[in-house]
């Protein structure tokens, strides 16, 4: 298992620097952005911005990403909301590395943009999560949600939303 698991990072490095990363011209990695919007104070690193303003953000995954995975991507659209809150205007795009772990790695690339309209329903929901939380109310993570698994969530095994709880 260990072996397997050494072979499959070198594999997934090898790509990486062979075919990936000769692609990119980096000007910010791990770029923190404080910001305050709507009165909330939200933190945003972005992974890397290149020389063409566009933000990427690389996922290894086990299967290929889908472009409507990246289209509906919480995650880009508050990458974006932070970039224009600090730059005043939309990033020049962004984009999602995606390398696959199989037997033959991929390296997938999927670019998105977001609208004026994206950037308001997401401070929305920056809005609507600030409320619930000064509230008191804590809703469920969907069903399969990366989240709702006892190694991430401390209160997984009392949770009456997990799946299998006995009430």
């Amino acid at each position: 298992l260990i072996g397997d698991a050494k072979d499959s990072v070198a594999n997934i490095a090898l790509i990486y620097a062979t075919t990936m990363a000769p692609t990119i011209q980096p000007l910010h990695s791990e770029l923190t952005i404080d910001t305050e919007i709507s009165g909330h104070k939200v933190k945003t690193i972005l992974d890397l911005v290149d020389d063409k303003n566009i933000i990427r953000d690389m996922k290894v995954s086990g299967k290929s990403k889908t472009q409507k995975d990246i289209d509906s991507s919480l995650q880009l659209t508050f990458y974006a909301l932070a970039w224009h809150s600090m730059k005043g205007e939309m990033p020049g795009g962004l984009m999602i590395d995606n390398l696959v772990e199989k037997k033959v790695p991929e390296y997938k690339t999927f670019t998105t943009t977001r609208t004026d309209v994206d950037i308001f329903r997401a401070i929305r929901t920056i809005d609507a999560i600030a409320y619930a939380l000064k509230s008191g109310v804590f809703l469920p993570p969907a069903e399969g949600a990366w989240i709702c698994n006892p190694e991430y969530c401390g209160y997984h095994g009392s949770c009456e939303y997990t799946k299998g709880a006995s009430f």
